[in-house]
């Protein structure tokens, strides 16, 4: 997919990609920082 893995991902609000980056990000085991506003249920 890549030659070179990233040292981590950091991750703001946007659009609906943001999820499907984080969630690839983290199957390949890579550090997240997460700063979305995340609502509370």
């Amino acid at each position: 997919m890549i030659d070179a893995m990233p040292a981590g991902l950091i991750v703001f609000s946007g659009t609906g990609i943001q999820d499907n980056i984080v969630g690839k990000a983290r199957a390949f085991g890579i550090p997240v920082w997460d700063f979305r506003i995340r609502e509370a249920p």
